[in-house]
Order: C-alpha cells, then sequence, then structure tokens
C-alpha cells in the first residue's frame, strides 16, 4: 500500500500549491483559480485528481474584490500556460489544455485581467503526476493469507488518460505465469490451496495496465502474498 501514501502526499502539496496561489493582484483584490484534471480514477477516491501527461485540464479564474466576487462578463481575460499565450477574450473566465509535463514538473499558468481601467495579474502552478495503479485484498491491506483459501486481488487505476475502466487492458501473472482464462478485468480470484501454487510460502502477482488509446500510458505493479499457517 506504499502507492496509496505516495498519492496522500502528492495531494496534500497540491492543497498547499492552491492556498499559497490565490494571489493578491492588489491590495483590496484577490484572483482565485481553480482546476480540474479531467482524468480516470475511482469513484470512491476522495482527492484532488492530478493531470498526467496529455491529460486535459480546465482552469477557471474568478476576482474578489472588497471580499466580494466581481462580475467578469465584461472584463477581458489573457491565458497563458508555460508561458505561452491560449486565449484571450471578453469574459473569457476558463480555458482547457493538454498538459505537456511530465511527472514531477509543473504547468505554470498566468492569467491577466483587464477590467474597469484596473489591470489585475497572478499565476498559479499544476503539479504533473504519472498514471498509477493499486492493488489491494479483500479485506484490503490483508497481504497475510491462510491455506487453503481464496482470496480477491482488486486492481484501481488512477489517473489514466481513459473515460471509463473498459477502456484500461488489464493483465495478471501469478508466479511468472499469465492468467490467460480470466478475461481483462481489474479483479481475479486465487486459489490458495491450489498445488504447487505456493514458493517458500509466498505468491507473487503482478498485472500489467495498459490505456487502449495510448500504448505508452503503461503501468506495472506487482505485490506479494505470505501465507501464514
Amino acid at each position: 500500500m506504499k502507492k496509496i501514501s505516495q498519492l496522500t502526499i502528492t495531494i496534500i502539496i497540491v492543497a498547499c500549491l492552491f492556498f499559497i496561489n490565490r494571489a493578491e493582484a492588489q491590495s483590496n483584490a484577490q484572483i482565485i483559480f481553480t482546476w480540474q484534471a479531467h482524468n480516470f480514477y475511482p469513484a470512491n477516491f476522495r482527492g484532488k485528481a492530478l493531470p498526467t501527461f496529455n491529460t486535459p485540464t480546465s482552469v477557471a479564474v474568478e476576482l474578489l474584490k472588497n471580499n466580494k466576487l466581481t462580475d467578469l462578463g465584461a472584463a477581458t481575460i489573457t491565458w497563458y500556460v508555460d508561458e505561452k499565450f491560449v486565449k484571450r477574450g471578453v469574459g473569457q473566465k476558463e480555458i482547457l489544455f493538454n498538459t505537456k509535463r511530465l511527472e514531477g514538473e509543473i504547468s505554470f499558468i498566468r492569467v491577466i485581467i483587464d477590467f474597469n481601467n484596473e489591470r489585475f495579474e497572478t499565476s498559479t502552478r499544476i503539479p504533473t503526476s504519472k498514471a498509477n495503479v493499486v492493488i489491494t485484498t479483500a479485506p484490503q491491506s490483508r497481504f497475510y493469507i491462510s491455506p487453503n483459501t481464496t482470496l480477491d486481488l482488486f486492481a484501481f487505476p488512477y489517473f489514466f488518460n481513459v473515460n471509463s475502466l473498459k477502456d484500461i487492458a488489464f493483465s495478471w501473472e501469478v508466479n511468472g505465469q499469465r492468467l490467460s482464462n480470466v478475461g481483462n478485468t481489474n479483479r481475479i480470484n486465487i486459489d490458495i490451496g491450489q498445488p504447487g501454487l505456493s514458493r517458500n510460502n509466498t505468491i507473487r502477482a503482478s498485472l500489467t495496465a495498459q490505456n487502449n488509446n495510448d500504448s505508452l500510458e503503461t503501468v506495472k505493479e506487482r505485490v506479494e502474498l505470505t501465507i501464514v499457517p
């Protein structure tokens, strides 16, 4: 479950960046950014979805003056991503761009708002992650198992650039042997009592998850199950 802790740390960093970048354009004004990565993650994920390379990402802006939201319908808003011009328009409060940064890098977003003969300008940073897969058991986190039992393994993909689970190809191996009879599924059942399955009281299960529309977006993960008499 190490992967989950890494996701949690990244989410905390994202939250910090969001609050740090609520930049003040003037002493009585704030420009507030919100952003969303449009990629895939489990329905019960409560964190902030992070963009990966080529993820469609939307960014929106609001202007707060004297503690009140300003109607920007008549404002001219100019957007830059990584210091490249993206769009300018009246009332253009939101943009959509594909992230071109790799894991650990950031997308630098800058906005200029011209409104009522005033100019407001600030920036924010959006961190980039990579696609991940977390393998869990039922119940979750129980990788110490009893002999002569069966065990369900589940694979939960995060941040793939797909619309649904059906767009991801799953390939499972147990102790180096590919499971060709399970089909394309993020869930398998292992019969722990199967003769010859265990090696030194351990079972190694590995998974390859690949985006059907982008073979470069491929993630491999593995777990080791320990049989306890």
